[in-house]
């Protein structure tokens, strides 16, 4: 078990390390340290292996719709080989993990000022990058997982170089997936903002504001399941949906005999995103992902008689968990 720990650990700090030493002596401001708990923390960029020089460019002229659905599947394949790792398997066969890490270099020349943001192909992206880099992230956790204490440090630390901007885990998905979206409301971990100085991130915001974002992006968390989707922008739609179910049938049930109904923490926490926090509309919007047993026991619970007083539903939300996962799984 020595072994395995000195090899992670050997490993973790050649995947980063050409980043960090970097970041420490260019002096620009990507760079420049996160705020994290009132202290100063240097960004771990895990994406540095290769220099910039020896990464291969994504286009070298036009950036057509061809050339973004050639970037949205370069980067599925990405997630979906992180996927496939486990701290096991990368003792088994760390070239190919180093291989993996030398694929991931090749996102510091993904041009993101020509995505279109309200397009499908740039929610996909930006979802399976920020999942990629979970992953990476959990793998490479030679301190341990994140827990209560430092899972603040985590999100805002770990990061990727894409496209020449620097995105930490709480950037891409605050400043990104969520940028415009509701502001968390009172977050506790493993809820994490991102730091005050990351609002410059919020320029490849995305135009999406259906709360749907908030079953499907995985915070690694044992709240969420470890599968997560490769989303393709063709079966989006679709993707989305069965998503939302994965995760709602661990965190969302109806007990019509006492008339509660049992949230995700989720809902809590960017409740503004569920019509203002109308708690009618974010059960029936949960129990539509759910099977009809569901759906009807949700209904049955708000029914109301006109000459009958009923008492309003109990609405409960699940604690915060406090516990990761080792490593995400491919939703299948």
């Amino acid at each position: 078990m020595a072994g395995t720990n000195v090899q992670s650990n050997l490993l973790a700090w050649e995947g980063y390390q050409t980043a960090v030493e970097s970041s420490l002596s260019s002096g620009r401001s990507k760079w420049a340290p996160v705020s994290s708990a009132s202290k100063p923390k240097q960004r771990v960029v895990l994406n540095g292996r290769r220099q910039i020089f020896d990464v291969d460019p994504f286009t070298d002229f036009s950036f057509d719709a061809e050339e973004i659905m050639r970037v949205a599947k370069f980067v599925e394949n990405m997630l979906t080989t992180a996927l496939s790792f486990s701290v096991d398997s990368i003792d088994n066969d760390p070239k190919a993990f180093l291989e993996f890490i030398d694929k991931t270099s090749r996102l510091r020349k993904l041009p993101l000022h020509k995505l279109d943001l309200k397009q499908d192909e740039s929610f996909c992206i930006f979802a399976n990058l920020y999942h990629c880099l979970l992953q990476h992230a959990l793998l490479l956790a030679v301190d341990g997982l994140p827990t209560k204490r430092s899972v603040g440090h985590f999100m805002r630390c770990m990061s990727y170089e894409i496209g020449g901007d620097i995105f930490s885990l709480a950037e891409l998905q605050c400043c990104v997936l969520r940028g415009n979206m509701s502001t968390a409301v009172s977050p506790k971990p493993p809820y994490i903002e991102a730091s005050k100085t990351s609002k410059g991130h919020r320029f490849y915001a995305l135009q999406s504001t259906d709360p749907l974002v908030h079953f499907v992006v995985n915070n690694g968390d044992l709240s969420h399941p470890s599968a997560v989707t490769v989303f393709n922008p063709v079966h989006l739609e679709e993707q989305l949906k069965t998503a939302a179910t994965n995760f709602l049938k661990h965190n969302f049930w109806v007990d019509v005999t006492k008339r509660t109904c049992f949230l995700p923490k989720v809902c809590d926490v960017y409740r503004n995103d569920f019509a203002g926090g109308d708690l009618t509309f974010t059960v029936m919007f949960c129990a539509k992902f759910m099977n009809e047993t569901v759906q009807a026991n949700a209904a049955e619970v708000f029914k109301e008689d006109g000459n009958v007083q009923i008492t309003h539903p109990v609405i409960k939300y699940h604690p915060l968990c406090e516990q990761f996962h080792s490593r995400l799984t491919l939703l299948r």
